[in-house]
Formats: structure tokens, C-alpha cells, sequence
């Protein structure tokens, strides 16, 4: 990840939601109910068409991921993994955000090994990704 000046910087460290500080918020791990929150107050029910699209995604960006790293293609792991970034951050799954970042650093410095640990904690990532934003939703709902 890039700086404004296009500097590298780090990517997020877990637990730091929307505007980039810690909400405290980071009850199971894998989300940050505060800042999702935050995002449901703003949203609302069209929230739900925003994870449903996440969830039916994630498993293809994941296979696409690892085809890409089978083939060597660096630019389109780079690619796939930003947008991962982006989607899993934009629906703070911070821990599965900071795993596709490292994907999209190892693919940028064209280093195999470390794109493969990196997809390796993706995998591990995504599910309990997924399963915390189910909960967050049908909790939401239930509340609604």
C-alpha cells in the first residue's frame, strides 16, 4: 500500500476500523462491529445487498488468487488482492484486509514464498470473515 506521495507503508494492523483508529470495537476478531455499525447507520438495509455481494465474491476472488499464484502471474495476484483489500476493509474485515494486503506486497515485490504464506492466511482469513459478517447481519436484522 501507498502512501499520498506514493510511499510504502504498512497495511492496516487488525482492530483498526474506518477513519484508521482503533474503535475498540473488534469484538470476534475477524470484523469491527463498531465501525460496521457506523456503516449500518449510514446504509441501513442497503447494507445487506453490499455483504451479500461480499459473500458471493469472496470464494471466486480466493480460487482466483490461487490460480494466479499457480500460473506466477504477479500482476493479477496484485490486482485481486487489492480488491479483496479494498472490499474486506470497506465492510471492516480488518484481519482478511491486512491478509490481502500482504498478498498484494508480495505480489508487488514479485516474491513467491511470501505470496503464498500470504494466501495461505487469506484462506484462513476468509471463512471467519464470513461467518462474523452473517452474525453482524442477521443480528442487525433481528434488531430492525
Amino acid at each position: 500500500m501507498n502512501d499520498i506521495v506514493g510511499r510504502e507503508r504498512p497495511p492496516p494492523e487488525p482492530g483498526v476500523g474506518m477513519g484508521g483508529a482503533s474503535s475498540g470495537g473488534d469484538v470476534d476478531g475477524a470484523l469491527d462491529h463498531a465501525a460496521l455499525g457506523r456503516l449500518w447507520d449510514i446504509l441501513g438495509e442497503d447494507l445487506e445487498g453490499i455483504a451479500d455481494a461480499f459473500r458471493e465474491l469472496l470464494p471466486s476472488q480466493t480460487d482466483e488468487l490461487a490460480s494466479a499464484l499457480a500460473e506466477g502471474d504477479f500482476e493479477r495476484i496484485a490486482h485481486c488482492a487489492h480488491s479483496m483489500k479494498g472490499s474486506s476493509a470497506n465492510l471492516s474485515a480488518v484481519r482478511l484486509s491486512a491478509a490481502a494486503a500482504r498478498m498484494e506486497q508480495a505480489a508487488n515485490a514479485r516474491d513467491l514464498d511470501a505470496a503464498r504464506q500470504a494466501l495461505a492466511q487469506v484462506r484462513a482469513e476468509a471463512q471467519p470473515a464470513l461467518q462474523a459478517l452473517a452474525r453482524f447481519m442477521s443480528g442487525r436484522a433481528a434488531r430492525d
